[in-house]
């Protein structure tokens, strides 16, 4: 029994870091950046979508339906 308390002091004392534990943080970390790099390229692209069709309303509509929309989405 001390020399399984020997061990684990000395274990605890030199520092002895879990190679398993920083390899699950490294790659949740590494997910984390890609789930982020994936909805600001999704987000990107709805405002382009958004852009696009509110080009298509303005060609459609007539302008003073067009300002009446404008003026209702800066409220």
């Amino acid at each position: 029994m001390k020399k399984l308390l020997l061990v684990i002091w000395l274990v605890a004392a030199t520092g002895c870091s879990n190679p398993i534990g920083s390899a699950v943080d490294k790659e949740g970390e590494e997910t984390r950046l890609q789930m982020q790099a994936e909805l600001n390229a999704a987000r990107a692209e709805i405002i382009h979508q958004m852009q696009l069709q509110f080009e298509f309303l303005n060609m459609s509509l007539p302008e003073s339906l067009v300002s009446y929309i404008r003026a209702a989405g800066n409220k």
